[in-house]
């Protein structure tokens, strides 16, 4: 883009600067429009630049940094006293990797991996219900891949089945799972207990009213 505009800034200018020093009333005036022409379009490019330069900023302040990246390869390995050592040095408990966007959360729910999810949520004190970039929810991702137990950890501890994300709520994604005529029964029970959350909350929220 800036490539563009700076031939057609070139080419303007020349235009201006031969429209100028003609005695041609009618070229004078063609070459009035276009300096206004090249100066709305030096204006553009400014906002072009200042655009690139907010977005590069963005991305320099929220990619994970070296540090982050350490906890996130400790939370990959199971590997809970690296995990707490590198948070005590800055590292932040719910980054998202930079490659596929989840948090350490997601990936250790995924695998049903219950000591980490521990350390994450009751040493860590990370977002239960922090999302990947998609939106996929950590109980959602447990739930996946039939991994019973870590819903049911993962409920205890907070997470909320009717929160919005870019997805699905975790309650929609499992009525439509118990829906299914062909989904295994592993992650049918894993739905159900996501369902039963829902209707739990949905009594208590009665009671309050």
């Amino acid at each position: 883009m800036f490539m563009e505009k700076s031939v057609m800034l070139f080419v303007l200018s020349n235009g201006i600067l031969w429209g100028l020093q003609t005695d041609d009333p009618a070229q004078k005036e063609l070459a009035k429009e276009m300096l206004e022409r090249a100066i709305e379009l030096a204006s553009h490019k400014e906002q072009d630049k200042q655009l690139d330069s907010d977005i590069a900023t963005f991305i320099q302040k929220h990619k994970p940094t070296d540090m982050d990246n350490k906890f996130l390869d400790a939370a990959e390995k199971s590997e809970t006293a690296e995990m707490k050592e590198f948070v005590r040095l800055g590292a932040h408990v719910d980054v998202r990797d930079g490659l596929c966007g989840w948090p350490a959360l997601v990936s250790a729910a995924q695998k049903g991996n219950i000591k980490t999810i521990r350390c994450l949520l009751l040493d860590l004190h990370a977002d239960v219900n922090r999302t990947t970039e998609k939106g996929l929810a950590p109980v959602v991702a447990a739930a996946m891949h039939g991994h019973k137990k870590t819903v049911k950890f993962l409920l205890a501890q907070g997470a909320n089945v009717d929160r919005a994300t870019t997805a699905a709520t975790p309650y929609q994604w499992a009525t439509n799972r118990l829906a299914s005529t062909s989904e295994a029964a592993d992650v049918k029970q894993c739905a159900s207990l996501i369902v039963q959350a829902h209707e739990k909350a949905q009594k208590g929220a009665a009671g309050k009213k």
